[in-house]
C-alpha cells in the first residue's frame, strides 16, 4: 500500500497551533527518510485527535505504543531543535 505524502504533509496542519510547530518541522526533515512502514505509522499518528496528539507529543515519561515510539521521539528530538 503506498502512503499519499502530500497527504500527510496537509494532515499535518492541525486545529492547535502547538501540533503545527511540532509537526511540520518533522515532517518537512524526515519523510523522504521513512519507509513504508513508518509512514503508515505516522499516518496513524496523525489520525489521532489532536488533545490526544499533543498529550503524546509533549508529554514526558508515558508508555508510548510500540510501533510509534521511533516517530514519536523524532518527532519530539526535532520539536526541540526548531524551538532554539
Amino acid at each position: 500500500m503506498s502512503i499519499n505524502k502530500g497527504l500527510l504533509k496537509w494532515r499535518c496542519k492541525r486545529g492547535m497551533r502547538e501540533l503545527d510547530y511540532i509537526l511540520r518541522p518533522y515532517f518537512d526533515s524526515h519523510i523522504d527518510e521513512l519507509d513504508d512502514a513508518s509512514l503508515q505509522n505516522l499516518k496513524e499518528i496523525l489520525d489521532l485527535p489532536d488533545p490526544d496528539l499533543h498529550y503524546l507529543l509533549v508529554t514526558e515519561n508515558i508508555h508510548i505504543p510500540e510501533q510509534f515510539e521511533k516517530i514519536i521521539l523524532d518527532i519530539r528530538s526535532q520539536a526541540g531543535k526548531s524551538l532554539k
